[in-house]
């Protein structure tokens, strides 16, 4: 916005006539106010109690966290390879070719 839009908004608001409040006005916005900012910690509490109701109890919870673990290290365990391959059976072999730097490039 323009200062000079902003200086003829100014006039426009000045020539209003100024409105009849009742006397307790003050008191009455800044309790609304008030009440604004606390209402927010109230809804954060209410918030966690309401997580923490969701959750199961306590030993189903360990239960739960033992049999995760259980399953990704078996998980592990089936999809890795064992790091003691015999030297046997590893494919001894050369690689020949040009080695290409993209970063060259650019």
């Amino acid at each position: 916005m323009g200062e000079s839009r902003f200086h003829d908004d100014l006039k426009v608001l000045s020539k209003r006539p100024v409105p009849d409040l009742p006397s307790d006005f003050n008191e009455a916005v800044w309790s609304k106010i008030q009440g604004r900012k606390k209402a927010p910690r109230d809804r954060q509490e209410n918030w966690f109690k309401a997580l923490l109701a969701a959750l199961p109890p306590p030993q189903w919870a360990v239960a739960g966290l033992a049999l995760a673990i259980f399953a990704g290290w078996a998980i592990d365990r089936m999809t890795s390879r064992p790091a003691s391959i015999a030297r046997e059976t590893r494919f001894p072999g050369t690689v020949t070719g040009e080695v290409v730097d993209i970063a060259c490039y650019y």
